[in-house]
């Protein structure tokens, strides 16, 4: 599974693994994962529709638009905001994207104190169940001391690998461009854009 924000990092790993998955003939094992905040630039939103279109056949895909609590710095009564919210329908940023995952056709019960990083370990291990999976995520150390120490943390790794962490007995999440510079990035996505 690859969580793709519709950013940089997470272009380039997503297109990484499209291309290792056509190159092993398993396309259908992969699931392309969104988290969309509701209120984010309409270039981001263009970039993850046009992606998850052209996703080739067999891909799955979970375009996620839940109330999850997310960290709100715009405000200094709250800190925390809940995009997607139904009974907050009037004051949408914009429509629901066509066929997105949203409280009315969510599988489960819904928390609403589930947070946005607590969601992605809930469904990572949820679609984890009964089967080795992989948590692609492409954020990079540079970024933030807090990405390096959450990418780099000793304990916990697979098979010893620092830029992993097993978070059950069936999911792994990984942050394969986790030493990767902003350089390495923009030559890779011109590199998957020219094809050379």
């Amino acid at each position: 599974m690859v969580s793709f924000s519709g950013g940089k990092d997470s272009g380039v790993l997503l297109n990484l693994t499209l291309q290792v998955g056509r190159r092993l003939g398993q396309l259908d094992k992969l699931t392309v994962y969104n988290m969309d905040y509701e209120a984010q630039y309409a270039e981001t939103t263009d970039y993850v529709t046009r992606t998850f279109a052209g996703l080739p056949d067999g891909v799955k895909k979970l375009w996620v638009c839940l109330p999850v609590k997310a960290q709100c710095s715009t405000s200094m009564f709250q800190s925390y905001w809940q995009p997607w919210k139904k009974e907050d329908k009037g004051i949408w940023c914009r429509e629901l994207p066509t066929g997105a995952i949203n409280e009315d056709n969510f599988p489960y019960s819904w928390d609403y104190e589930v947070s946005d990083y607590e969601f992605n370990a809930k469904l990572g291990k949820e679609l984890a169940r009964g089967k080795q999976t992989c948590f692609l995520i492409g954020i990079r150390a540079k970024e933030s001391l807090h990405r390096y120490k959450a990418v780099t943390k000793a304990g916990n790794e697979y098979k010893g690998l620092n830029w992993t962490t097993c978070v059950s007995d069936t999911l792994v999440n990984a942050y394969p461009l986790y030493d990767w510079l902003v350089e390495d990035i923009w030559t890779a996505s011109a590199r998957i854009v020219t094809g050379k």
